[in-house]
């Protein structure tokens, strides 16, 4: 399994963009596979990058395509919940021959970026239906969570502690991409077996 970056790019014009983030790789079963535990692979690194023509704020959500696919593994890491809170976890699709789900992916938020001031402390959290662009809840990168489908999440101004949007022209978010597999007994030894996953992004500003 190559561990590439992925990166998302997209000039902003309107009030929202959606953006993809694809999982197509392949797993060979082997005894490395847990009898009891998850087994979780090798981080991929990610980020978000939006661009625009004047000084703004960005908020994002994301969903999962594939989201009935998806079960809860081990948590990633001595932080708080990601791998292993089925708010925060994507599906990677069904083992064709065993009918079991194959494991889960999670992000990892890591870092941000407003123009050329980095903020690799906090970012900003609030719940996905609510609609005003204040009041966000900062949480910091060093606790590790998992971006989950039910929230908001956005870039936060460096050194400021109320939780307030950073604005500029290139926004940047950065995380993780942590894929987990099942149990050995649940995943085929008699071929390949594909992963199926996705995250979209919908990124609005303000």
């Amino acid at each position: 399994m190559k561990n590439n970056a992925i990166k998302f790019r997209q000039k902003i014009n309107g009030r929202s963009k959606k953006h993809h983030l694809t999982l197509r790789d392949k797993h060979e079963k082997s005894n490395y596979l847990g009898a009891t535990q998850f087994t979780i692979l090798p981080k991929k690194e990610g980020s978000l990058t939006v661009t625009c023509d004047g000084e703004t704020a960005m908020s994002f959500t994301v969903s999962d395509p594939y989201k009935a696919t998806a079960i809860a593994g081990k948590k990633v890491g001595s932080g708080y919940a990601n791998g292993d809170d089925a708010n925060r976890i994507f599906g990677l699709g069904i083992d064709p021959v065993s009918k079991q789900k194959i494991g889960n992916f999670t992000l990892i938020g890591t870092g941000s970026s407003y123009d050329d001031i980095r903020n690799d402390k906090s970012f900003g959290v609030k719940s996905a239906t609510g609609i005003s662009t204040q009041g966000f809840t900062t949480h910091l990168f060093s606790e590790h969570w998992g971006i989950p489908v039910t929230e908001k999440w956005t870039i936060l101004k460096k050194d400021i502690n109320i939780g307030e949007a950073a604005k500029g022209k290139v926004l940047t978010f950065d995380f993780d991409v942590v894929q987990q597999l099942n149990i050995i007994s649940k995943i085929t030894a008699t071929e390949e077996v594909n992963f199926k996953g996705a995250a979209q992004f919908t990124v609005s500003y303000f």
